[in-house]
């Protein structure tokens, strides 16, 4: 069974959701027929861009109830209020240990570097993006800071360097890979 899982901001366009996981389909050597479904956090069953990209792929929504991320976070250690926040546990990277992938991209603040620690810290791997791509690097500044980052790419790395991450958790790993 082939389920792409998506988490995306609040308005995402569905177009953007279908081609992400097209390419990422592409990227790893599977049609995109072999699609099964697509996997998202219950609070994210509203969203309209998620819907519309699984009727144009054709599959179905799994939504992954709050009570089942509760339960993994059960076993966590570390705490987010802001994630907590945002998703009702208190660390979705500590959940998904060696198999997270914290991607920090443009913007202020320092929270990504939390995260990224987070990430790190668990066993996961963390990706920033570069400060020539990036419109504002504070957040990537931030994080590289920590010591908690893997690699520093270009925004147009990221997905490839994702892709790879992932084909290497699974198994698949190709020449190359991470």
């Amino acid at each position: 069974m082939i389920v792409a899982g998506v988490g995306c901001r609040r308005g995402a366009p569905a177009p953007d959701i279908e081609t992400a996981i097209r390419t990422a389909l592409q990227s790893a050597g599977i049609a995109a027929d072999a699609l099964d479904a697509i996997a998202t956090a219950q609070a994210k069953g509203a969203e309209a861009g998620i819907a519309v990209a699984a009727e144009k792929l054709g599959v179905r929504v799994v939504l992954v109830p709050e009570a089942e991320l509760k339960t993994a976070s059960a076993r966590t250690t570390t705490r987010s209020e802001r994630v907590l926040a945002l998703t009702g546990v208190p660390s979705v990277a500590e959940a998904a240990g060696p198999h997270a992938v914290g991607v920090i991209l443009t913007g202020m603040g320092s929270d990504g570097a939390k995260g990224s620690q987070s990430v790190k810290a668990c066993g996961g791997h963390v990706i920033a993006q570069d400060e020539v791509t990036s419109v504002i690097f504070g957040m990537p500044a931030e994080a590289i800071k920590t010591g908690a980052v893997d690699q520093v790419l270009g925004i147009d790395a990221i997905v490839p360097a994702v892709e790879k991450r992932v084909l290497y958790l699974m198994g698949a790993a190709r020449v190359g890979a991470m």
